[in-house]
């Protein structure tokens, strides 16, 4: 039986570099962002068939099948309906199979329902709040206002709260800026990653990770020198917002880093 492993938390938060590492293992396999409006099909569709089958009781064996079946499904839709094809081979072979989706963590309790007793494990991106604005703010797709980004920060947030209340066992939270430049670092990050994982973190695995190219940085993707930075009246906005100020004290403390990041 495959696991499942869902990767999320607010865009520019290191989904990717988090889906980079885990693509690092033989063992696992990562497949592409969808939409949100993907997963709403995939749990409208997951419905209609199980409402049938309770509707109709002669279907009661495909009922039973369709239960166990389900994972198999979303597994389907995360290979198909992402942006980039899949590495068929990869995924065939993977133990865990997972897709990186920001902000899916609003569909955490549909996501737990869909896997029935297969469980998927979580990883959650957070990143500081200041940074996260400032490269959204450069992002040519992005046509929030940073009041709006900023609003869905902190909705983004309180969900990774309900989540660790809802399985705290079940649920790992990433710092991209805690993954730093020293190889001891890396390495003890990443042991603390794929022991979440219950996976092994081996010699290959290693090298793959030291050598993950540059990717998906502000300037990477922009391709242009000049950054648009926040405006003061941006960071004041952040400044004064005590959800920020309790949010920095629970996940961004010395004390929160070793009790929250490294499990």
């Amino acid at each position: 039986m495959k696991n499942p492993l869902i990767i999320f938390g607010m865009p520019r938060s290191g989904t990717t570099m988090l889906t980079n590492i885990c693509n690092c293992h033989p063992d696992i396999y990562i497949t592409d962002e969808m939409t949100l409006s993907i997963y709403k099909g995939l749990f409208e569709f997951s419905k209609t068939v199980s409402d049938t089958y309770e509707k109709y009781p002669h279907f009661a064996r495909p009922a039973r099948l369709w239960s166990e079946r389900k994972a198999n499904l979303v597994f389907e839709v995360w290979k198909n309906a992402n942006k980039s094809p899949a590495d068929e081979q990869r995924f065939n072979k993977a133990q865990i199979i997972g897709n990186k989706t920001p902000r899916a963590e609003v569909f955490y309790k549909k996501l737990d329902r869909l896997f029935g007793e297969n469980k998927p494990k979580y990883i959650y991106c957070l990143r500081d709040a200041y940074k996260v604005m400032r490269s959204l703010k450069n992002m040519p797709w992005n046509h929030k206002t940073t009041e709006q980004n900023f609003a869905d920060y902190l909705a983004s947030v309180e969900k990774l709260k309900q989540i660790m209340i809802y399985c705290p066992e079940r649920i790992w939270i990433f710092k991209v800026e805690q993954f730093g430049n020293e190889a001891d670092s890396r390495e003890q990050f990443c042991q603390n990653l794929f022991n979440f994982l219950e996976l092994p973190f081996d010699e290959v695995t290693k090298h793959n990770i030291n050598n993950i190219p540059v990717a998906n940085t502000v300037n990477y993707v922009i391709k242009q020198t000049t950054i648009n930075e926040l405006t003061q009246q941006e960071k004041e906005l952040i400044d004064k917002s005590p959800q920020y100020e309790a949010i920095k004290a629970e996940f961004f403390s010395s004390h929160s880093n070793k009790q929250k990041t490294l499990r």
